[in-house]
């Protein structure tokens, strides 16, 4: 599943009180934050149709994107590589 996170609509005030509940690692608790588990999902833009492209930060990256988003988990896993040698993780 991938998860995401939407905010409703702050005034400046409130958004920084908000950047430093994150900080502080409460971000999950504030009111005003909606989080949710997905496995597939398609984004639209509100209001305006004329807005065709979003700046979209996805893992830390910022890009230009068409609307609409869509967002969906690979059917195949991702392979990761490590060094030889490297000790086993646990979860």
């Amino acid at each position: 599943a991938l998860a995401a996170i939407a905010l409703e609509p702050l005034g400046r005030l409130a958004m920084i009180w908000l950047v430093l509940r994150a900080a502080a690692g409460k971000l999950g608790s504030a009111s005003k934050v909606r989080s949710f588990a997905f496995r597939e999902i398609e984004i639209q833009a509100a209001g305006s149709q004329s807005r065709r492209r979003v700046r979209v930060a996805t893992d830390g990256e910022v890009q230009w994107m068409d609307m609409p988003l869509r967002f969906r988990v690979s059917p195949r896993p991702l392979w990761l590589v490590k060094p030889r040698g490297a000790q086993p993780e646990r979860a």
